[in-house]
């Protein structure tokens, strides 16, 4: 598969989003002017590329018009490729020529730090190069084992202390490592930091002096690992990074599953910082190295052209008929479930289903919910009971504390509920967290978010106080997204977690109760999410999507 194939298709929520809302606009205006203008420039905004950059877009694409006598809206898509080529151009390249040379990566929770070290260096080893991994991740549980399981995975050495040990330590003997054997690159992992956290940044500045003293003439990439699904939450991060630690490079995440992918170019032209990588998918090659040109003509690759709705009646039928062409297997109808897991479940369930057959209840594997909620409660037991698990909450089990959500992110989060449960009961926990991110208001879990729902009272005084804050907010302005982190801890270490987003807008109107207090204000098409039904729900939510990659990822997890 060729590098724009790869990337076209990671970008294709985002292309679909930004380039297929350009091609309509540009199809209603037959000449180029100020209104037309003003849409592309909304446009670009909602895309997460940001004020300031979709400004200086605009501004140089009028320059462009007059340069090169540009007089049809038709002609512009390609004046439109070649601005935004312009802006993101350079710095892409890795500078990693000495032996040994240093790779420091740093960034919040729940991003894929760990994933992204382990697929680089799987990419480095490939291309003939000695890796070294130093785990100075001593503060996350578990942080130590996730990495070991990826160094073993891509064959290479690994430097790793006790944890709560000091990361500087560790950090200074992966170096001494390195040296000594003789390695091509040392990439050393970071805590999660909160950059709100003093102490954090100056360990992360004592870290930087030591190998700057243990390698003063080595090549030193510091990479910041950003989640594109947070929008422009991600430009927030860099910049305060940026101060603390003097970042090269940029590795994006999570780009194939979020509309947000234009946060790269706000990011490039903003800060001034290169991306070096971009994360289009979850296979191992899927870490692909940033290429300007190919990511800006995938990001405006032209759509399969598509019949356009007339009236706001017509376009409920097309968002109605679309939900309803979601394949059969990716709904959560405990009916079809069964039938759409992986043969290992099948067999399981079917043992499950003949008592002479079942294992002994000792024997059976048991997951502790880190919650009493009775419809998470069924969901999970919808999903894993066919593979022979049974899921209790960890009330059941006797692990009764309300454990306190001390992240930053709903993946944070799910993964501290799930590593307290099992660190408690000595089985396999898993948990979930989820809310509302609202991008005209930051973009970050926020006052909005379903855990924070005693700061104001309950759910609907949260509506409203939401519906204030974005009163001078233009309604196409109003984006906002839902998202559900999934973790699964075991009590070896290993931890699997699923993600699911789900892209809207924050309507004016609240329409229907159902589910989250923000239901009646979140509409995805024509309809908020109270206006539709289970089965339709579950097919586009966040929580629905969450739990699909869960079901498909958990059965060769188990078997690891």
């Amino acid at each position: 598969m060729s590098i724009f194939t790869k990337i076209s298709d990671g970008l294709k929520k985002t292309r679909d989003s930004m380039s297929g809302a350009i091609d309509s606009m540009l199809k209603s205006f037959k000449k180029i002017d100020d209104e037309l203008y003003e849409e592309l420039e909304e446009i670009l905004i909602m895309s997460d590329v940001g004020v300031v950059t979709s400004q200086k877009i605009i501004e140089r694409l009028k320059e462009k018009v007059k340069e090169e006598k540009i007089t049809e809206a038709s002609q512009l898509k390609g004046a439109i490729v070649e601005v935004v080529k312009e802006m993101i151009v350079g710095g892409e390249e890795m500078h990693l020529d000495t032996k040994p040379s240093v790779i420091l990566m740093i960034g919040v929770n729940g991003a894929g730090k760990t994933t992204t070290i382990g697929k680089l260096a799987l990419r480095l080893k490939s291309e003939g190069k000695k890796v070294i991994l130093g785990a100075a991740d001593t503060f996350r549980a578990a942080a130590i084992e996730q990495l070991e399981v990826w160094a073993q995975r891509a064959g290479v050495q690994m430097i790793k202390h006790a944890e709560g040990a000091d990361p500087a330590a560790v950090v200074f003997d992966t170096i001494a490592a390195g040296k000594a054997r003789g390695e091509d690159v040392i990439i050393c992992d970071t805590a999660g930091r909160l950059q709100n956290k003093k102490n954090l940044m100056e360990e992360l500045a004592k870290i930087s002096r030591i190998i700057e003293r243990e390698l003063p003439d080595a090549d030193k990439e510091v990479l910041l690992v950003l989640d594109a699904t947070t929008g422009q939450n991600a430009v927030s991060q860099a910049r305060l990074f940026k101060e603390a630690a003097g970042i090269t490079g940029i590795v994006l995440t999570k780009l194939d599953g979020t509309a947000r992918g234009g946060v790269v170019i706000a990011i490039r032209d903003e800060l001034q910082i290169p991306v070096k990588y971009i994360g289009v998918g979850e296979g191992i090659d899927d870490l692909q190295q940033f290429n300007a040109e190919a990511f800006a003509e995938a990001l405006f690759s032209e759509l399969e052209d598509v019949a356009e709705p007339e009236t706001q009646e017509q376009a409920e039928e097309q968002v109605q008929e679309e939900m309803q062409a979601v394949p059969e297997q990716e709904v959560f109808v405990a009916a079809e479930q069964a039938q759409s897991v992986p043969a290992a479940a099948e067999a399981a369930s079917e043992a499950a289903a003949q008592p002479q057959e079942a294992a002994a209840p000792a024997e059976q594997l048991v997951f502790a919910l880190a919650s009493q909620n009775k419809k998470k409660l069924a969901e999970l037991r919808r999903i894993l009971e066919p593979m022979g698990i049974c899921v209790k909450t960890a009330a059941e089990l006797g692990f009764e504390e309300d454990v306190e959500e001390t992240g930053t992110t709903f993946a944070e989060n799910s993964f501290i509920k799930a590593s307290a449960a099992c660190k408690a009961l000595g089985v396999p926990a898993i948990a979930d967290d989820s809310g509302l991110c609202v991008d005209a208001l930051g973009g970050a879990p926020g006052i909005y978010s379903a855990r924070y729902a005693g700061e104001h009272g309950d759910d609907l005084a949260n509506m409203n106080k939401l519906l204030d804050d974005m009163f001078d907010v233009p309604g196409r302005k109003r984006t906002a997204h839902y998202v559900c982190a999934i973790t699964v801890v075991m009590p070896d270490g290993r931890t699997l977690s699923t993600e699911g987003t789900c892209e809207g807008v924050i309507a004016q109107n609240p329409k229907g109760n159902n589910g989250f207090g923000y239901d009646p204000i979140f509409k995805v098409g024509m309809k908020t999410m109270a206006q539709l039904d289970d089965t339709k729900k579950d097919a586009i939510s966040h929580r629905g999507k969450a739990l699909r990659k869960l079901q498909a990822e958990l059965p060769a997890f188990l078997n690891a």
